[in-house]
């Protein structure tokens, strides 16, 4: 083979070589060119919805109530060019960040007026006094005395006629958290509690002088501290009879007063099944979940038995004609015991303490 031949092979070899060399090569810069601005891009859209949440954490803690609000504001404090640098600069978001939030120096500045504002009214707020509860058919009746310094409070409400004053009612039943029940606003001190079960049960009241409105831009509620606990006792408030049924259902006639009109219902109740009347066109679900007698079906049984009955039988002379009393001149009656047989439905229940109670049908023959 001739060199200029030899020369042609290897510069063939070469080639193939190099283009082998380069293939991969060229496929990784192109992976890269098409890689890394998205990667980048993700990392810009991952920080920026990161500082975006961090500042959405931020407002809904400026919004809070008066409760450890010194505590939120964090140290030290990103203001917004930081912020916006932090998105341009994706590695420098760390760890150290997620302790941060982002405020901006009027959100600053109005938090601080903010807190001392209510720090002035927590100080000056003092809960209802006296309060009382009077259990009543139609529920119970809670009445308090106005809080002490109550003229001074509404003196600074002058500068403040965004805030209204108020009261904050709780109720709870034993093992329970106080539940907020009711805000009103203005002077009103005395308050009735209709939504109650039917069912025998013992509720702790307490009441709490409020402030709710805006300070600035921001909303705020200030809260005294809660007036002594109050306890009232519910008897029961229905009565249930059994009118007919098997052991596997029950017909049964619920009578309740709610809201000063009495409710009178006739339903069926499966074994296992809380004695509550079923919504209907003429009863409303919200209204049916307010006749709930607290109490579960667990068995029905027929109970036989006997009742002795004393008849008045007319009397006959021996001739057919009904004898008279010679004083009045009236037919005379003679009484005769008679003892018959009776069958009556015994109802099982289950109440809400695990206690069970017992109902019977009225016996028949």
């Amino acid at each position: 083979m001739s060199l200029a031949s030899e020369n042609r092979v290897a510069t063939s070899s070469e080639r193939a070589a190099n283009v082998r060399f380069l293939g991969p090569l060229l496929l990784t810069a192109f992976l890269g060119a098409a890689t890394v601005p998205a990667l980048l891009s993700w990392i810009r859209h991952s920080t920026s919805r990161e500082v975006g949440a961090l500042a959405a954490e931020l407002d809904e803690q400026l919004r809070g109530g008066a409760e450890d609000r010194r505590a939120v504001l964090p140290s030290p404090v990103v203001g917004e060019r930081d912020a916006a640098a932090l998105v341009r600069l994706p590695e420098r978001v760390g760890l150290r960040f997620r302790s941060e939030l982002v405020f901006s120096a009027a959100q600053i500045e109005l938090f601080a007026e903010k807190s001392h504002r209510e720090v002035e009214f927590e100080r000056a707020l003092k809960p209802p006094e006296a309060l009382t509860a009077t259990v009543t058919p139609e529920g119970v009746e809670l009445a308090w005395g106005p809080p002490a310094d109550l003229a001074a409070v509404r003196e600074r409400l002058r500068s403040q006629p965004l805030l209204r004053l108020g009261f904050r009612v709780y109720r709870w039943r034993e093992g329970d958290e106080p539940k907020l029940l009711t805000t009103f606003e203005g002077g009103k001190t005395a308050f009735q509690d209709r939504d109650l079960p039917l069912w025998q049960e013992r509720f702790f009241y307490c009441v709490a002088t409020v402030l709710e409105g805006t300070i600035g831009d921001l909303p705020t509620l200030i809260e005294s501290k809660r007036s002594a606990v109050i306890t009232a006792d519910i008897s029961e408030r229905f009565t249930l009879r059994v009118l007919a049924g098997e052991a596997d259902e029950v017909r049964c006639a619920l009578e309740a007063t709610l809201d000063g009109r009495l409710h009178q219902r006739v339903f069926a109740v499966a074994a296992g099944a809380p004695i509550v009347p079923p919504a209907a066109d003429d009863l409303p679900a919200e209204l049916a979940a307010r006749l709930a007698t607290g109490l579960t079906l667990t068995s029905s049984r027929w109970v036989e038995g006997s009742r002795v009955e004393v008849r008045e039988r007319p009397e006959f002379l021996p001739d057919g004609r009904r004898k008279l009393d010679p004083a009045s001149g009236l037919p005379t009656f003679r009484s005769e015991s008679a003892t018959v047989p009776t069958r009556a439905l015994e109802v099982t229940c289950r109440d809400r303490s695990g206690a069970t109670r017992t109902f019977t049908s009225a016996a028949s023959n």
